[in-house]
Order: structure tokens, then sequence, then C-alpha cells
């Protein structure tokens, strides 16, 4: 993903602005905090609002505004005349972003058995009053790469079911490209053309029947590797 020179960081809440400052000022974003309008995060969430503060001043950059929320059906539309020069991007947080200190904490399952929202599940069973709180989150997570594991295993743990993760993806490409191959060579092998000499009986046979074992290979080989 390209983003524009110039970041809106949007944040939903303090929590958000935390998780996002631990991961800037640790350079684990793929961007700085000198890209970022106000070199900070921004707490305006509404479009016109957004509009008046940073686009009728006179910028002419366009801008990739980086909204951080737990809910799809919050809106951002922004007038005509800007719609060009920003490029808005979601990123979704549901069901909250306290799933990352449960993700940490280890109690995944027992959140599940409990039907309580992340934060209320926190702050009831872990005791975590301030969870929500700027200072509880930047202080809990002082070591960035405890929240970086956090996310991971969010990531591992909330994966679509069916989806393949990026290490599956180059097997299985290579397995099709393989197999491609070895088509190739039993096309070859089997469909000979009558102007084409004929060697000696059972030798086409008996390579494709190599190259049909190659293939059974390469599918063993891949599916019990992924």
């Amino acid at each position: 993903m390209e983003l524009a020179k110039y970041k809106a960081c949007i944040c939903e809440g303090s929590a958000e602005a935390a998780i996002i400052d631990i991961l800037v000022d640790n350079d684990l974003l793929i961007f700085t905090r000198e890209e970022m309008l106000d070199e900070s995060v921004i707490r305006c969430r509404n479009a016109k609002r957004f509009e008046e503060r940073y686009l009728r001043k006179g910028f002419t950059d366009q801008i990739s505004v980086i909204r951080i929320l737990d809910s799809r059906r919050e809106d951002f539309r922004l007038s005509k005349a800007y719609e060009h020069k920003i490029d808005v991007i979601n990123v979704i947080t549901a069901p909250e972003i306290e799933m990352l200190i449960i993700h940490n904490e280890g109690v995944y399952d027992r959140f599940k058995r409990s039907g309580k929202k992340p934060s209320e599940f926190c702050k009831t069973e872990l005791r975590m009053h301030d969870v929500k709180s700027y200072d509880f989150v930047k202080g809990y997570f002082n070591d960035p790469q405890t929240l970086v594991k956090a996310i991971k295993e969010y990531r591992r743990k909330h994966q679509p079911a069916g989806a393949l993760c990026e290490s599956h993806m180059v097997r299985w490409r290579a397995l099709f490209l393989s197999i491609y191959e070895v088509e190739k060579a039993l096309h070859r092998l089997i469909c000979i053309r009558p102007d084409q000499p004929q060697t000696a009986p059972g030798t086409n046979l008996g390579a494709a029947a190599g190259l049909c074992g190659a293939v059974y290979c390469l599918l063993h080989t891949f599916s019990c590797g992924c």
C-alpha cells in the first residue's frame, strides 16, 4: 500500500492513540511522526471539522487519512471539493482494542466464555479499571515488543477461516507452477502426433508414470507442510 506524503492518523479513543504513539515512536509503522499532520494523533473524527481544520488553509498536497476505529458504521464523508486529494484508510479494531491486552495476558479462552465486551472483561476480571486511559495503555505496553507480540497473536487467532497466510500462499503457488510444468511434460509424452517417430513400446507410458509419481510427491510434501 502506497501512502501519500502526509498522513492524518485519526484515533477513536485514548487507548488507540497510546498504541499508535508507541508504534510510531519505536519505528514500527511504515511512516514517521514527521510525516503526520501536527506530528501527532488526531482526535477529530468528524469529516467536516477535519476539512475546516486541515484542508481549508491552502493545503495542496495529497493526504492519506488513516482512521483507527472499532466500528464499520462510522461515516467520514468529505465534500466533493476535497475527495480527490484524500485517501481514506479504515483500520477496524473490532470488537475493541483491549483485545490486545487479553491476548497478551493469555486469557482469550476465559474471555470467550465470559460473554463480556473486551473492555468490561479487563475491568472486572483483570482488575484493570483504567484500561481505556492513555497513560494505562502506554505504561502497560512500555516494552514495544510486547505490543508487537500481542498484535501478532491477535492476527493468528482471528485469521478468517479458510484464509491462507503468506507462507502458505507462496508454497501453494510453487506447487501449482510445478504441476503445470508436469502437465506440459505429460502432454508431450502421451499426445504423440502421427508424423512423429515412434519410440519403443511402453517408453512414453513409463515416463508418464514417473511424472505422475513426481506429482504425488509434490502434493504429499506441500500438504504435510501446511
